[in-house]
Parts: C-alpha cells; structure tokens; sequence
C-alpha cells in the first residue's frame, strides 16, 4: 500500500512540476512576445525621427542655396 502512496506521491508531484514550467513558458513567452514588440516600436519611432532629421537638414541646405541664388 505503501508503494501505491509514494507512485501517486510522485507521479502528483510529477504533474505538478510540468504545470508550473508550462505556466512558466507561456509566461515567458508573453514577455518575449511584449519585449519584441516593444523593438518593433522603437525601430519605427526611431525611422520616423531619421526621416524628420534627414528632412531637417535637407532644409538647412536648401535656405542657404536659396540665399546666395537671391
């Protein structure tokens, strides 16, 4: 009888532990999902803000041509 307890003891504990380490992964994953997201984000942010600096400059240039052609 002793050895029927201590099989369910383990195979109880066994469950147990594929349980946590799959809420682990899927914890996990939503965070890996969140932080590449996240990347995403940025790199967009940061096309944007080339996009404006690159336009910024092409400004600068154009105002002093403008100004020696007048």
């Amino acid at each position: 009888m002793h050895q029927l307890q201590i099989e369910k003891i383990q195979t109880d504990a066994e469950k147990t532990v594929l349980q946590v380490t799959q809420a682990l992964k899927d914890e996990l994953g939503k965070e890996k999902d969140q932080y590449f997201a996240k990347v995403e984000e940025l790199r967009q942010e940061n096309k944007a803000l080339a996009q404006e600096l690159a336009n910024a400059k092409a400004g600068a240039v154009k105002k002093p041509l403008e100004k020696k052609q007048t």
